[in-house]
């Protein structure tokens, strides 16, 4: 019964694949964004089951006990406090336990625990590439300032706890989950696609900070977004629709970035 459940749920992801593949080659961006919905429903309880497998592996050999009576993670060693990083694919597969130190921002705390997570800023709150989700404990921090919470608008993966891991002052102990990818990624690994909207139009803004996209002809937009370092996908799956929400996209993050 569960290996023909299992059968199912794979040839749903499968579709939602093909499906999402082939409004990709046309211009209709509603359609897009539906497909993509649709491919993340159907591989929602995949990625649940992959993440307590996870979870599973990185806990072997621990006793439950260790944990307080609220669930939360308990306090180790005089004057540290204990982090739970969740598995990620590139930085810790089987996720990470650790003893931090009170005081120092989270950043600082898990590269000195051997997680290399991106602060391309040096951790100045310049940029965000050091976005974590706080899935434990968000409440316990300090509040972010408008600075961060701006910055926060262009991360990857954004949710109501979302923290710059490099202000984020460790004084409780915390659950918390790095995002996948981060804008650096894009531009060095993660190629960029024409369903990219708003992470096109923010490219386009830093690239062409002279430019009024209210002005722009869709001619040079298009070989502007092909020049663009990390895109990588063909000229022939871009159509008007598509050219025209990039467009409002770097109208939204021009306007959003003149406050």
């Amino acid at each position: 019964m569960a290996t023909c459940s299992r059968a199912k749920e794979r040839a749903r992801i499968e579709h939602a694949s093909s499906s999402l593949q082939a409004a990709a080659l046309g211009d209709n961006r509603r359609q897009i964004m539906l497909a993509m919905d649709d491919l993340e429903a159907d591989t929602k309880d995949f990625a649940a089951r992959r993440m307590d497998k996870s979870i599973r592996r990185a806990f072997a050999g621990r006793n439950i006990n260790e944990l307080d009576s609220k669930g939360s993670p308990s306090k180790g060693r005089t004057g540290m406090t204990q982090i739970i990083v969740l598995p990620h694919l590139e930085l810790c597969p089987g996720g990470v336990v650790f003893e931090a130190r009170p005081g120092e921002s989270l950043c600082q705390n898990l590269l000195e625990n051997g997680i290399a997570i991106e602060h391309a800023c040096e951790m100045s709150c310049a940029c965000t590439t050091c976005h974590v989700i706080v899935r434990e404990g968000f409440d316990l921090l300090e509040p972010s300032d408008e600075v961060e919470d701006d910055l926060l608008d262009k991360a990857w993966g954004l949710e109501p706890h979302s923290r710059l891991s490099c202000q984020a002052m460790v004084n409780a102990p915390l659950v918390i989950e790095i995002p996948r990818y981060s804008i650096n990624m894009t531009k060095e690994g993660k190629a960029m696609k024409w369903t990219d909207i708003n992470e096109l139009a923010i490219e386009l803004a830093e690239a062409h900070p002279e430019v009024d996209p209210l002005q722009i002809n869709f001619v040079d937009l298009m070989n502007w977004v092909l020049a663009l370092p990390g895109f990588d996908d063909d000229a022939r799956h871009c159509g008007e629709k598509i050219l025209e929400a990039i467009q409002q996209a770097w109208i939204d993050e021009t306007e959003h970035e003149a406050g």
